[in-house]
């Protein structure tokens, strides 16, 4: 009885080892997990405003260049005045 004791003893122990290394491992992948999802939101928020920046980006390139295309049609007709004063 008493090596059968001892026996169940020491299984208890090695179980009760394993358990706390489970749990460890477990509370482990939960952290990363957690670590994990929030990486993935501040990911998606970023590609969020990448695309918000690009939106407001190609609207400014958009203005800019229509500016521009008034500007030189101001010069071509600056341009005729003094030829036609010349």
């Amino acid at each position: 009885m008493t090596l059968l004791r001892a026996h169940f003893d020491g299984f208890n122990k090695t179980c009760g080892e394993t358990l706390d290394e489970a749990k460890a491992k477990s509370q482990a992948f939960d952290m990363l997990h957690s670590q994990v999802d929030r990486l993935i939101e501040e990911r998606d928020r970023y590609l969020a405003d990448k695309v918000e920046a690009e939106r407001r980006l190609g609207e400014a390139l958009a203005a800019l260049g229509a500016i521009e295309e008034e500007r030189r049609g101001d010069q071509l007709e600056l341009s005729t005045v003094k030829e036609q004063m010349l």
